[in-house]
């Protein structure tokens, strides 16, 4: 399955793609490590694969299959959809199945909570509903609880409904804090169809419930491009390892 946006109309930026390479630029993608005898590369949610020939993050523990998203340089030519990359920074991206409505008991509803968070970015990529989200926090030993709730019983065939769901464990809100997760989403997704309307609610810290919607095209038409995923100028900022503070 290729790679595909989900557009929200509240969110400044989504995603965009280079048409070219520059070697002096940093790239980021998000994708699923894997291990070819010796080498690691990642592949991508855009198709490519990153062979990492240059490790500059050291301390990161490398596990086949993990989700991660990285900052990068390319070095030398591409062949085709492979690139050998310089790592910059690497992270392990909070990985999750979403939560099923109609099989919660009310325990596990109260479990997930219902405290105030924002949404900043969404897109979805090889079958996954790909979040960024802001919280405020207090303690920083205690670990968030984060939840998709896929809302079966107010979906149809044409429309999946997902709320993102927080638990702050009563920890005060005080200090701004940074979140990414990807959301396994496929075995949701028809069979029969080439996209399909998505709809993401949330609580926000005025209390008040939002939502966008957004398209969801299946068919992945990104597939086959020569060029890696850029996730605009700004995002290096953003490569924080403040994803190990969610659960």
């Amino acid at each position: 399955m290729g790679r595909s946006i989900l557009f929200l109309s509240l969110m400044v930026l989504l995603s965009s793609c280079s048409k070219f390479l520059d070697d002096e630029q940093y790239y980021v993608s998000y994708g699923n490590l894997g291990l070819d005898g010796s080498m690691w590369f990642i592949h991508t949610d855009y198709g490519n694969r990153l062979n990492i020939v240059d490790n500059g993050s050291a301390n990161f523990n490398f596990s086949e299959g993990d989700r991660v998203v990285a900052s990068y340089k390319i070095e030398g030519e591409p062949v085709d959809t492979t690139f050998n990359i310089k790592l910059n920074v690497i992270i392990k991206v909070l990985t999750k199945d979403p939560l099923t409505l109609s099989t919660l008991t009310s325990e596990q509803i109260t479990a997930i909570g219902d405290d105030p968070v924002n949404l900043k970015e969404a897109w979805i990529g090889r079958g996954y509903l790909n979040i960024t989200f802001e919280l405020f926090r207090n303690d920083p030993s205690m670990a968030h609880f984060i939840n998709l709730v896929y809302d079966d019983e107010e979906s149809t065939d044409d429309k999946m409904v997902f709320e993102l769901r927080h638990n702050a464990y009563n920890d005060l809100a005080s200090v701004y804090s940074f979140g990414r997760a990807s959301f396994d989403i496929t075995s949701l997704i028809p069979d029969d169809r080439s996209e399909i309307n998505v709809v993401l609610k949330w609580v926000d810290y005025y209390l008040v419930e939002r939502s966008v919607t957004g398209t969801f095209d299946i068919d992945g038409s990104d597939d086959g491009e020569p060029e890696p995923e850029v996730k605009g100028e700004f995002w290096d900022e953003y490569i924080t390892s403040e994803s190990s503070l969610y659960e």
